[in-house]
Parts: structure tokens; C-alpha cells; sequence
């Protein structure tokens, strides 16, 4: 088992996602090289002064990057995150190679809420909301859902998809990973300016 950190530091170098997603990604194959059969991607801890890559982009980067090393096959991805917090969101994970999700952020705000009891039935009711999606694709299991890629990006500049989200349809281009990133650093500063 190797846990590897979607945090990054904020330096001021052109195309830093790009950097970090390459890092990430060399990473986790020398982990693998090094036997290594399980792959936690997690974003936290975090501190001031960093960001986390986007989850989405983590998971279809690196099994995509995997499948290229012809490694696709020899890990498992499992994620631990705090952006993750709906099925959709946990459908897309799964569709893109995650093998397992830990969505500690929903557990924690139901836990805030004083519905620690509740986390049993939202994790029951997100496997169902999955289930659901699997079936009306005509998918009986999820082995045959994971990483299957039945998605179609829409906003997504076209190298975006080609690298990250290799043999994704995209019919409408949009956004490249600097103004991804710079859609993130925005949150971020939200985030700490409210302190």
C-alpha cells in the first residue's frame, strides 16, 4: 500500500499542474515498481500555501497514464478525498479507475451535523445511486463499470481530454489545466480569506 498526496505547494512556476501530475504519476509507478498493489490517493492533509489536484483528474490521469505503461492492471486506485460527496461524483471516480472512495469530507460534515448514524445510509444509498447508473448502461458489475471511461467531457480543452481523459468523446472545448488550476486557486482563496 503506497499513499500518495494530491497537496501541492504554491510556487509561482508555469504550467505547475501539469508538474504535479506528472510527479504524481511517476510516482505512483515506482511504487508499483516496488510492489506496491494499492495506491491511496488522498488530499490532506493540506496547509496554507498549498492546493490539492482536482480528484477527477487525479484518478483518469493516472489509470490512463498506467494504462499507457501497460501497469493499468497491476494496482489499485483508491481514493481518499474531501471533494468527492455525491453519486455523480463517486460515478465518475469509479467509471475513471477508482477502485474504492473514503469521501471523509461528507462523513465529516454528517458527523458536524451530529448524523454520525446517518453515514451508514449514505454510503448504502451512494452504492445504490451507482448500481443504479451501472444498470441503465446495461453494466452488471462493477468490474466491467471501473475505468470503462462512458463519460462524455463537455468544457474541456481537447489536450485536457487527450492526456487525461485519453478516448473520452468531447464535442464542446473549453477550459485547458491552467484555468482549471486557476478555477481551484479561487476556491482556495475563498477558503483562507474567510478565516
Amino acid at each position: 500500500v503506497t499513499k500518495l498526496s494530491l497537496a501541492y505547494d504554491l510556487t509561482d512556476t508555469p504550467t505547475r499542474l501539469a508538474h504535479v501530475l506528472e510527479r504524481l504519476f511517476k510516482q505512483a509507478e515506482n511504487a508499483i515498481d516496488n510492489g506496491s498493489t494499492i495506491l491511496i490517493l488522498s488530499d490532506r492533509p493540506v496547509h496554507e500555501h498549498q492546493m490539492t489536484i482536482p480528484v477527477l483528474l487525479a484518478v483518469a490521469g493516472l489509470n490512463n497514464y498506467l494504462v499507457r505503461q501497460g501497469k493499468g492492471t497491476e494496482a489499485s486506485i483508491v481514493v481518499d478525498t474531501a471533494e468527492a460527496c455525491e453519486i455523480h461524483h463517486f460515478a465518475c471516480l469509479v467509471g475513471y479507475g477508482a477502485m474504492a472512495i473514503h469521501p471523509y469530507g461528507a462523513f465529516a460534515t454528517l458527523a458536524e451535523r451530529g448524523l454520525e448514524k446517518q453515514i451508514p445510509s449514505y454510503c448504502q444509498a451512494s452504492t445504490k445511486g451507482i448500481i443504479k447508473i451501472m444498470s441503465r448502461m446495461g453494466i452488471s458489475t462493477v468490474a466491467g463499470y471501473k475505468g470503462a471511461q462512458l463519460f462524455e467531457a463537455v468544457g474541456l480543452a481537447d489536450e485536457v481530454v487527450d492526456q487525461y481523459f485519453t478516448g473520452t468523446p468531447t464535442r464542446i472545448a473549453g477550459i485547458n489545466l491552467n484555468q482549471i488550476e486557476n478555477e481551484y486557486y479561487e476556491k482556495y482563496q475563498s477558503a483562507y480569506d474567510a478565516h
